[in-house]
């Protein structure tokens, strides 16, 4: 087997994601943590909030990482949260899902605006297709100011 294509094997769908040099809406190497528009939503404007590496081909849940790694995770959903908050209609809040259930071998948290009662559409409702992916890419994206302000927050739970 090549060298490329074990590194392909022993990487979650995440990590390789992670290794991407575009495509983030927000990223930070000194804490591990990313935010990305979800490929396939099933609800506006979904944003997936997850760790630089998981447990390839073994479950992984939010629960098995380290409390600082869960805060940090938390901490960028809030800021992720509010960011759709801003965009929902009157009807809708900025709601978020601990894991999701596509990709078990790395924990990660789903932010989306919904309605009372459509979280069931989380997983049930169709794929919204491109569109979505780019208004929630249009959205969510983190400006140098907005991401210097992440960056800091995410700092503060060091101390």
């Amino acid at each position: 087997m090549s060298d490329t294509a074990s590194i392909e094997q022993a990487s979650t769908i995440f990590e390789k994601v992670w290794q991407q040099p575009n495509g983030h809406l927000f990223k930070s190497e000194i804490h591990g943590v990313m935010a990305i528009a979800d490929r396939f939503p099933r609800m506006p404007l979904q944003v997936v909030v997850a760790p630089s590496s998981g447990t390839p081909h073994k479950d992984q849940h939010f629960y098995d990482l380290g409390l600082d790694q869960q805060r940090k995770l938390l901490e960028l959903g809030l800021i992720v949260g509010s960011k759709i908050l801003n965009h929902c209609t009157p009807n809708q809040r900025s709601m978020f899902t601990l894991e999701g259930f596509a990709v078990k071998d790395h924990a990660h948290l789903v932010y989306y605006a919904g309605e009372r009662g459509q979280g069931i559409d989380r997983y049930t409702g169709g794929i919204l297709g491109d569109e979505a992916v780019q208004r929630t890419i249009e959205v969510v994206s983190f400006s140098p100011v907005e991401a210097e302000q992440a960056e800091a927050r995410l700092a503060q739970l060091d101390r």
